[in-house]
């Protein structure tokens, strides 16, 4: 019965999204071969730096990472105190001639720059940083020259299935079913709004507390994986990174594990493990998360990107 609904729930999340054709869904359900998607544009550019604690600060917090992702993103993170933090920055990104990041604003102003990025370069490399980060009402600015980092690329197996899922991808839709004894759920959204799910699991009888309500309360701006090995959620007020890794050799599972900050929320979350199925020009991420306690069900909760 959980084998049927689970198919049932990616059949229905792929058949709302008005973006997939049925192309797609005879590709993915008929002969199972794995398409080959375009690669993004920093396809081969994108790495993780990690930068050592209190190298470069501002306004009592460290700059610590900066992640520069196969489509462009740059995500970094900031140490403050014992708390980590991640923010996406909302900017367009160039590699000049000598690997320099530019990164600017929606008028083409230059708001930030970083040297040494892109090169031939792994282990530990050096840096030039110049950007400034807002985190709410707080600028932060970050400024060196020879920052020690550690680059790490293609943490994960390359393959074709790596590569079509390192990505940003933008969430079409989204569905979530609850198999229980004595609750049931089958809702799908489109768009990325989980806030959708919360009066539904409500009346569907399903118990969640405060914090739960207030972490499944966010809009998904977009999924970023990367081969650097980190999987982050930029929602509409920040970002959560955790990372991940294949579970098979067929390159068909994924699992989530601890990052350093905090990451998801009742239905997805760190030791998630994801099932990947692929169509012609987008995938369907699916999970199946064990609810135990005072009332036990399976929620299975699957996204379709593109």
């Amino acid at each position: 019965m959980k084998k049927y609904l689970l198919l049932m729930a990616v059949i229905c999340a792929a058949t709302i999204n008005t973006s997939c054709s049925s192309e797609d869904k005879e590709y993915q359900y008929g002969n199972g071969e794995t398409p080959v998607f375009t690669l993004p544009p920093f396809a081969n550019d994108a790495a993780l730096f990690e930068i050592p604690l209190n190298q470069l600060t501002s306004n009592g917090a460290s700059l610590t990472a900066i992640n520069f992702t196969e489509s462009g993103k740059v995500i970094v993170e900031l140490t403050k105190g014992s708390g980590v933090s991640y923010v996406t920055l909302p900017y367009n990104v160039t590699v000049a001639d000598d690997g320099t990041l530019i990164i600017t604003d929606q008028g083409g102003n230059e708001v930030g720059r970083i040297t040494g990025a892109v090169s031939r370069s792994f282990g530990n490399v050096t840096l030039g940083i110049n950007i400034n980060v807002t985190v709410g009402d707080q600028t932060y600015s970050f400024n060196g020259t020879n920052v020690p980092a550690g680059k790490i690329q293609n943490a994960i197996a390359l393959c074709t299935q790596t590569n079509n899922v390192a990505r940003t991808w933008k969430v079409t839709s989204m569905n979530l079913v609850f198999d229980g004894t004595d609750i049931a759920l089958s809702k799908s959204v489109e768009g990325g709004n989980l806030g959708e799910f919360v009066e539904a699991a409500k009346n569907a009888r399903a118990t969640l507390n405060n914090d739960e309500v207030d972490k499944l309360s966010k809009t998904i701006n977009g999924i970023t994986i990367e081969k650097s090995g980190k999987f982050s959620i930029e929602y509409t007020d920040g970002t959560e990174v955790c990372n991940w890794n294949w579970t098979d050799e067929n390159y068909k599972n994924l699992q989530l594990s601890v990052g350093k900050g905090v990451f998801g929320n009742k239905f997805l979350s760190i030791n998630s493990e994801l099932t990947v199925d692929f169509m012609p020009s987008s995938i369907a991420l699916t999970l199946n998360t064990a609810i135990t306690g005072d009332q036990n069900y399976t929620a299975i909760l699957t996204f379709v990107l593109k």
